[in-house]
């Protein structure tokens, strides 16, 4: 898909000039280009991403997008550089809100969600919990990605050292090395393409300390 930029500028405010994020932005991207926007802070690179990600409305201009049909929608995706979530939603919520808000039946959803075939490792930098003004979503950074990563079998690791990174990278590495893939028939042999939710209980052996398992929650029936 091409994406052709003509004359954008965009005003936060009731009247043209009250705080102008961009100006009569021009530029035409080519089939399977790689294209960076540069510039200093404050000069409107993220109001104009977020223009061509249809996330926020032109002041005047026009984004078209260009397929192989014509004229389309933007098919794009955008990791923001600031929190994006919002803390009253489950994770769930949270991860399928673009789809709702292309008003996706909400069946399609909770599939399109659980579908994706992801395992998530992450790491949280945060400052030190005794530091002061965090915000609610600060707060609730560490339990949400936690969250996030053991939905998909992964983990989740919290840093306040940068000092640690290499040792938690190293960490993660061992662990991917040393995963084990299990196989198992289950009991239901329906194929109605359901979502089946998925258990492990760990026999802790002796002589060693206790063992955590991590796995993927479920996993989606065959539908034929």
């Amino acid at each position: 898909m091409r994406v052709v930029c003509s004359h954008v500028t965009k005003y936060f405010g009731d009247e043209p000039g009250s705080a102008e994020a961009v100006k009569d932005v021009s530029f035409e991207t080519q089939e399977h280009e790689f294209v960076c926007i540069v510039g200093p802070s404050g000069c409107g690179k993220t109001t104009l991403l977020k223009i061509i990600a249809g996330l926020i409305r032109t002041s005047s201009g026009e984004i078209t997008y260009l397929g192989e049909n014509g004229r389309g929608s933007p098919l794009n995706s955008m990791v923001f550089q600031e929190h994006g979530i919002f803390p009253w939603m489950s994770v769930l919520d949270n991860v399928a809100f673009g789809l709702t808000i292309r008003k996706r039946p909400k069946g399609e959803i909770k599939a399109r969600v659980r579908e994706a075939d992801v395992q998530i490792y992450a790491i949280g930098i945060y400052e030190m919990a005794s530091a002061r003004g965090r915000t609610a979503e600060e707060l609730a950074g560490p339990g949400l990605l936690t969250e996030v990563a053991e939905h998909t079998g992964g983990r989740q690791y919290s840093v306040e050292n940068l000092n640690e990174l290499p040792d938690i990278a190293a960490k993660i590495g061992i662990e991917l090395r040393n995963q084990y893939v299990l196989g198992y028939s289950s009991t239901n042999q329906g194929r109605d393409g359901r979502y089946r939710r998925v258990k492990v209980r760990l026999m802790q052996p002796r002589g060693l300390p206790p063992l955590r398992a991590f796995w993927r929650l479920g996993y989606y029936a065959p539908s034929q």
